[in-house]
This record gives C-alpha cells, sequence and structure tokens, in this order.
C-alpha cells in the first residue's frame, strides 16, 4: 500500500475546500499560509483557549502507520494537549497521539496514558520534521517519534487503547493558549503503511511539490469560456469552480502536459494525480483520472463525481513510473501526462 495520504494543502482556495478532500471539523480561524520551502501552501490553525483539530479519515486503515509532517508553532501551549492522533473511526478511538506540554517538550500517549516524553523540545518559530511510527497492538507495540531525523522519544509494549487495533483517521491539533495568540502551522504530510511498495518505514525529509497543467495535448471535453485554452481553465492554483472543462459523451477525454519539478530531486517516492471532478447531470454519470507516461498509464478509480458545482477530489498514487516499472526520475515526472475521461 505505501502511501495512502499525500496532502501539501496546495489546492484549495480556502478551509472549506478541505472538506471536497476529506478533511473535517476544520477550526473558524484557521486558513492557509504561504507553503513551506517556498512552495504552495500550509494549513494555518489557531491557537485558541480550547483546543481545535482538522480530521481525515482515510479508508481501511492499518494497524502499523507512519505519519510524517512538517510543522512550526509560532506559540508554545499554555495548557498540554494534543499535537496529532491517529484513531479507529470506529468507536472514535484514540489509539495512539503525541502531547505537547507547555515546555514544548512531547509525551506519546495510548489514549490519555503517557507512553514516554522526550528530553528535548520544541522552539517556537522553527520549522521541525516530525514523523510519528505507530505499530497498534496490546504486547509488541511501538510509538516512536522523530524530529528532523532524530529519535526524540520511543515505547515498546501496549499502544492498543481499546477497539480492534486499526488506525483509519488523523487529526492535527492547534495548541491551547489562553490568550488565543498565534498560529500553528502544518505541511508536506504523508501516511504510509509498512507494506509495499516504499516507503515502508519513515519517509525522512520529504516536500510535496505541485504540478499544474500547462498545455493541452488532445481537447475532448468542451470550455466553460471558447476563448480560455483548456490547461489554463483547468491549471489554476487554487480551485476556482467557475472555471473547468466538461462533457457528456462517454469516452470523451482530455490530456494534459504538466509543470516541470522546479529542481532535480535526488529521489522520488511517488507521483500523485489530483483530479477536481464534479457532475451536473441528473443521472449517473461516471468519470476517471490517469497517469500517462510514454506508451503506458495507471488508471485511476472508476468514480462517480459529486454534484456541481462543489464536486470532489479523486487522487490516483504510482509510486513507480508505469511506464519503466522502477522508481520515477525527474526526467520522468516532467514528461508525465494526465488524462480526464468520462467512462459512461
Amino acid at each position: 500500500m505505501a502511501y495512502i495520504v499525500t496532502e501539501g494543502f496546495d489546492l484549495y482556495r480556502d478551509l472549506a475546500d478541505l472538506g471536497l478532500r476529506g478533511w473535517t471539523s476544520l477550526p473558524n480561524g484557521g486558513g492557509l499560509a504561504p507553503g513551506f520551502h517556498s512552495h504552495g501552501r500550509a494549513l494555518r490553525m489557531p491557537n485558541l483557549t480550547t483546543a481545535v483539530l482538522a480530521r481525515r479519515d482515510f479508508g481501511t486503515g492499518a494497524s502499523e502507520l507512519y505519519v510524517a509532517a512538517d510543522l512550526q508553532l509560532d506559540n508554545l501551549p499554555t495548557a498540554a494537549n494534543r499535537l496529532m492522533s491517529l484513531l479507529e473511526v470506529s468507536g472514535s478511538i484514540d489509539q495512539i497521539n503525541i502531547l505537547l506540554n507547555t515546555s514544548g517538550t512531547l509525551a506519546l500517549r495510548r489514549g490519555t496514558t503517557v507512553l514516554a516524553t522526550s528530553t528535548a523540545a520544541l522552539v517556537a518559530n522553527t520549522r521541525y520534521r516530525l514523523e510519528l511510527r505507530a505499530l497498534c497492538a496490546d504486547a509488541g507495540g511501538v510509538a516512536e517519534l522523530r524530529v528532523d531525523g532524530t529519535v526524540v522519544v520511543t515505547f515498546t509494549g501496549d499502544t492498543r487503547n481499546a477497539g480492534t487495533g486499526v488506525m483509519n483517521r488523523l487529526e492535527l491539533w492547534g495548541p491551547v493558549r489562553s490568550d488565543a495568540v498565534g498560529f500553528t502551522y502544518w505541511d508536506n504530510l504523508t501516511i504510509n503503511t509498512a507494506s509495499a511498495p516504499a516507503p515502508t518505514g519513515y519517509p525522512g525529509a520529504r516536500r510535496i511539490e505541485t504540478l499544474m497543467p500547462t498545455s493541452t495535448i488532445a481537447e475532448g471535453f468542451a470550455r466553460s469560456d471558447p476563448a480560455i485554452a483548456p490547461h489554463l481553465l483547468v491549471g489554476e492554483a487554487q480551485l476556482d469552480v467557475n472555471s473547468f472543462m466538461a462533457s457528456a459523451t462517454p469516452a470523451a477525454s482530455d490530456e494534459y502536459g504538466l509543470a516541470d519539478l522546479s529542481g532535480t530531486p535526488t529521489a522520488i517516492d511517488a507521483v500523485v494525480l489530483v483530479a477536481h471532478l464534479a457532475r451536473s447531470d441528473a443521472g449517473a454519470r461516471t468519470m476517471r483520472a490517469s497517469i500517462l507516461s510514454g506508451s503506458s498509464r495507471l488508471n485511476g478509480a472508476t468514480v462517480s463525481p459529486p454534484v456541481s458545482p462543489s464536486g470532489g477530489y479523486t487522487e490516483t498514487i504510482a509510486h513507480t513510473d508505469p511506464d519503466t516499472g522502477v522508481a520515477w526520475t525527474p526526467a520522468g515526472v516532467n514528461a508525465q501526462r494526465a488524462e480526464i475521461k468520462i467512462v459512461s
């Protein structure tokens, strides 16, 4: 399974748009801010007098997960509170979570039971890379946290709070501040399992780079504005539901070229095609997004989009290049194309 969630927070106008990709419980006063590494956007969580959170469920989940994200705090909390939680949706069971103390130290917990606490402490206005390993089990469970690649706290033993031990919900929290001052920022979020393909462990320092359509290779849909090229109608930096390509013809498709990477990364874990799809027909309609590489393709799931104008997102993950069967290269990523097709 490898990656099951990838989120750069780059595609949205506001918090409401995150709801179209499965995020819920988004806090008033939150928003989007300039992203880390001078790219895209980051999720901005307000520090309020009571804790707030952003929640995302992710399918069947697993009993062992790795969660990685970039984090920056404007201020440390004035009361200890969750920073990140992995839950079992059935019963809303908080299995394993990270507690942020007022000193900046981090504790690993099973529910509300502290398992171990770090001696190292986070400080305000500093960017960190957090990587949590969570193996949920009565015996032989593991909870371990790395900060910037260094293990700061680890525990082995009983890590299952209740339920079956499956974790399929993530919560990101904004720390409590009695003065309600400041924000907490999250970016470059991934969740991966311990099952192949890679990564099957800690992913390490990673950046999610969002590449938008820059050319139209084949046009089979109709334009919302005939004067604007198709790739410009669908290639805006943030979602615009008034700018689109549309068709009611089965087998109709559009194909787009994408922007090149901004640099030359030493490793590329995956390519994720994220498509925003909507349906205006009264009856059933199905669509599919595909990653094209050379003469090969990886077809995403066939989906029935939500009704317009809000619609919803679908994701297609290619851990390897469909044309070569091995890891993506920068040249392969730069040459890939995206296809959107009406299936029925």
